[in-house]
């Protein structure tokens, strides 16, 4: 994040005449008068206290009109107008917080500023002006929704707490400066996904309760952060325990306020939203009538030009909109898109948060659509994601929701041109909101709210007859979350080596999240500009596609809502067909039919045969069967067939290609007959693993690796896994130095990984319906504690792709559901443990 000069100079407590900014008078305009100066300053004081206890804005203003004349007639070089200067910002700041006034947060941050440069690091204030500073520049980021105010606002509020003196008598706010952090620091996840953020605010604000505080108001403050807090675990886990934990800490916060106190409102505005929450998991009336309670209290209390004003409208309409979701009554429908228009029209014109409301109001009026069939409400969700997505200065998150559902309606309207335009805008925004400063859980959390989105473009721009467009922006639209981990482990350490004379300072710029993104990103930009390297961390271009494809094909199957098509790619070409008999409905109709696990009985298995049968001879006949006329490939039994390598985009990755066909007894109307098939993640990924296994074995003896679970606590014996071992180690060996481990734990097994070209697995495996990431290999867990119950433990796909394995080759996993996603909004993502292995360096994966 860049600072300028001054800013770092409060930072690191270094300041000197020549840091003082322009703005800051060297001279006073008026005859100082120290004694009427204090005077007023008192009487701002008791004014500051009426308004605690007051409604309105009159004690306030007159506060800060007498105090800024007490600071015009305070001497420059008065002991205590630092002081002065930083109250006249503190108040100002909460005027800003009532009433939005720009030129409040603007002048308070000009004096505060100039309070930091009068005070000394070692006073007692220092910390307490920083805490003030970071809240203003929390106040900006929120108005304008430029991260570098939320970066200066975190690096301030960091310095309040960090440099706090314990024997200063101002120590005992030390409690308000922790949760001020925590409150910034949810902002900050609020704006970018990051987990670590929501970890490190709740650790802050959790070490804030525990200290005395001054004052009611300070202990309500804190206890109603921890509760947001709270709710944002539930939101991104769905850990009820959490929204229990928050609704808890809300009550004490208004249980601790006094009534009089006017800020006692937005506690109650965030207990209706806890229990909003609660009541769409519980479905139990008293608490959405709590809610609403709540959230109409609120809106009388604070009138229209009040700075939540608009927010509290917006609680009323989800609050109406969760009841309507149980009580089918279109009256509460109806009733939360008023309320969701009327918090439009309150919200200023260019604020951050106009476009998670348009996209609200959006989805509000497609609701009604889908019970009225209206086609003026679907024309109004319409021209609500679009004007959500064209809101440039909101967080881009909440333009990709909307922008990703702009398109999706605007395919439903027909209106293909505009689709394919928000639609392509909206893929190349993608890498902002799954930015490398985010961790690769929280790229997993953002992804799933954009599911199909890359399929889309794709299917649009096909449409329109760009068929290499169409290519471009699915292979940028899809695994993004990998390619993070791909880019950085391939081309960098590629590159680095071969373009870094002059880039020395590159090897720690991924050290420092977000601090570090920005300084990468330049960096990226820079080798770009290096003779030869001006595809870094880029896709293959068209004819590197074509170059690839010798020998066989790439074939890229798209199933969307639009149409379904498959690009073929071959040495001399690409090309493309439209598949109408693989459609999307018809797909998803086959994908919900319970083909795996167990059979019940003999009869069960019987008739999941029948149907899987069927289901190949579908897949067959509207998929594969074309796409090999268009290609004009013929059976064969001879052993030199073409190859395929099939990627599926959207719901065409669950389908099993290779295994399509007729099953009767001497047909050849399937898959094996005509093409040797494997899959791969997306070109690049299958551009890197041919790359890999071109570079040939190193080192005099091959080595294997070979790990079994044969029993595992909880799950059936695999009494076959030790012959399974020994079978291959009696092929293999001497040519190959062999390692067997029975039983390992996830840790030796890490370890031991760099040190082998292959590795084969027969053990246990899990996939992970809502976190792909989470699926796993079961291993053997902690045996030095017999009596504790975790006897097995998982080797995650999230531990394997952050692995940088150079030797490795060939990986076999001989355990179910390796190759398998069921998170149906991350499909695009193709997160499983066999992408795993691909991307730690594995450039053969045999998964199942």
């Amino acid at each position: 994040m860049a600072i300028d000069k001054f800013e770092l100079a409060i930072l690191i407590g270094e300041k000197d005449d020549g840091d003082r900014p322009e703005w800051l008078p060297l001279e006073l305009k008026v005859e100082p008068d120290e004694s009427r100066a204090e005077d007023l300053e008192d009487l701002c004081q008791n004014l500051i206290d009426l308004h605690e206890r007051a409604s309105g804005l009159e004690h306030l203003d007159r506060a800060i009109e007498v105090g800024l004349e007490a600071l015009s007639l305070t001497p420059l070089d008065h002991p205590k107008r630092g002081l002065y200067l930083g109250r006249r910002a503190s108040e100002l700041l909460i005027r800003y917080q009532e009433i939005a006034n720009r030129d409040d947060l603007e002048k308070g941050i000009e004096l505060i500023t100039a309070a930091l440069i009068l005070t000394p690091k070692s006073e007692s204030q220092w910390s307490n002006f920083c805490s003030i500073h970071a809240d203003l520049y929390r106040q900006r980021f929120k108005q304008d929704g430029n991260i570098k105010d939320l970066e200066k606002a975190v690096d301030h509020a960091t310095v309040a707490v960090r440099d706090g003196p314990a024997d200063s008598p101002l120590f005992k706010y030390r409690a308000d400066y922790l949760t001020t952090l925590g409150n910034i620091l949810l902002e900050r996840f609020d704006a970018t996904g990051q987990q670590e953020d929501l970890n490190h605010a709740i650790l802050h604000l959790e070490n804030a309760r525990d200290i005395p505080k001054t004052n009611a108001v300070a202990e309500a403050r804190c206890l109603s952060g921890l509760a947001t807090a709270f709710t944002l675990c539930y939101k991104r886990t769905d850990d009820h325990a959490s929204l229990e934990a928050a609704i808890h800490n809300e009550r004490l916060a208004l249980e601790t306020l006094p009534d009089w106190f006017e800020g006692k409102s937005e506690v109650m505005n965030n207990m209706a939203l806890h229990l909003t929450d609660r009541f769409r998991w519980t479905k139990m009336a008293d608490d959405i009538d709590e809610a609403a309670k709540y959230a109409e209290m609120v809106l009388t209390l604070r009138p229209p030009n009040h700075m939540y004003y608009a927010g509290s409208l917006n609680n009323i309409s989800n609050i109406m909109e969760a009841r309507f979701y149980e009580s089918k009554d279109l009256n509460d429908l109806n009733s939360a898109i008023e309320k969701a228009e009327d918090t439009l029209s309150a919200t200023q014109i260019d604020h951050t948060s106009r476009a998670g409301r348009l996209f609200n109001l959006g989805a509000k009026y497609h609701v009604r659509y889908g019970k009225s069939n209206d086609p003026q409400d679907l024309q109004l969700a319409v021209k609500s994601f679009i004007d959500g997505w064209r809101i440039i200065n909101g967080p881009p998150f909440h333009r990709v929701m909307a922008g990703s559902q702009a398109a999706h309606r605007l395919m439903e309207l027909g209106r293909l041109e505009e689709a394919t335009t928000i639609a392509m805008e909206v893929v190349d925004l993608l890498p902002q909101v799954t930015s490398r400063s985010l961790g690769i859980t929280d790229q997993q959390y953002v992804v799933r709210k954009f599911s199909g989105m890359a399929g889309n473009a794709c299917s649009l721009l096909l449409s329109a007859g760009r068929l290499h467009e169409a290519l471009e922006y699915l292979e940028r639209g899809r695994t993004v979350i990998l390619d993070q981990f791909r880019q950085l482990q391939d081309d960098i350490n590629n590159t680095f080596d071969r373009a870094g004379a002059g880039i020395s300072e590159s090897n720690s710029l991924v050290q420092n999240r977000l601090a570090s993104v920005s300084k990468f990103n330049e960096c990226i930009d820079a080798i770009r500009l290096l003779p030869g390297h001006d595809r870094f961390l880029l896709g293959p271009t068209i004819e590197n596609m074509k170059s690839g494809a010798k020998g066989g094909l790439i074939v890229i199957v798209i199933i969307s809502s639009l149409r379904s098509d498959a690009i073929i790619i071959s040495e001399e070409a690409i090309d493309s067909i439209e598949l109408p008999g693989l459609s999307y409905s018809e797909t998803a109709e086959w994908l919900e039919k319970d083909l795996e696990g167990r059979p019940k009985n003999r009869a069960d298995r019987k008739m999941r045969n029948e149907q899987y049968s069927d289901l190949l001879h579908w897949l067959w006949v509207s998929g594969v069967k074309p796409i090999l006329d268009h290609t004009e490939f013929q059976p064969s039994s001879s052993a030199r067939l073409p190859r395929i390598s099939w990627i599926g985009c959207g719901m065409a990755s669950l389908l099993p290609f290779h295994a399509a066909g007729d099953r009767t007894p001497g047909s050849n109307e399937h898959t094996f007959s005509y093409a040797i098939s494997s899959y791969s993640l997306s070109i690049k990924t299958m551009f890197q693993a041919r790359a890999k296994s071109r570079e040939g074995i190193p080192g005099v003896h091959p080595a294997l690796l070979m790990v079994g679970m044969p029993t595992t606590d909880g799950h059936a014996s695999l009494p076959g896994v030790g012959d399974e071992i020994e079978e291959i180690a009696e092929v293999v060996e001497p040519s190959f130095t062999v390692k067997r481990l029975l039983h390992p734990q996830p840790s030796l097994v890490i370890s031991d990984l760099a040190s082998y070209d292959m590795i084969h697995f027969a053990c246990h495996a899990v996939s992970d319906t809502k976190s792909p990431l989470n699926g796993h290999l079961l291993l053997q867990g902690d045996t030095s504690n017999r009596s504790s119950s975790k006897q097995c433990s998982p080797l995650t796909v999230e531990a394997i792709v952050k692995m940088d394995l150079k030797r490795a080759r060939i990986a076999y996993l001989s355990a179910c559901s390796t190759a398998e996603n069921k998170g149906k909004k991350l499909l695009d993502e193709a997160i499983h443990l066999a992408s795993g292995f691909q991307v730690a360096g594995f450039a053969h994966v045999l998964g199942t």
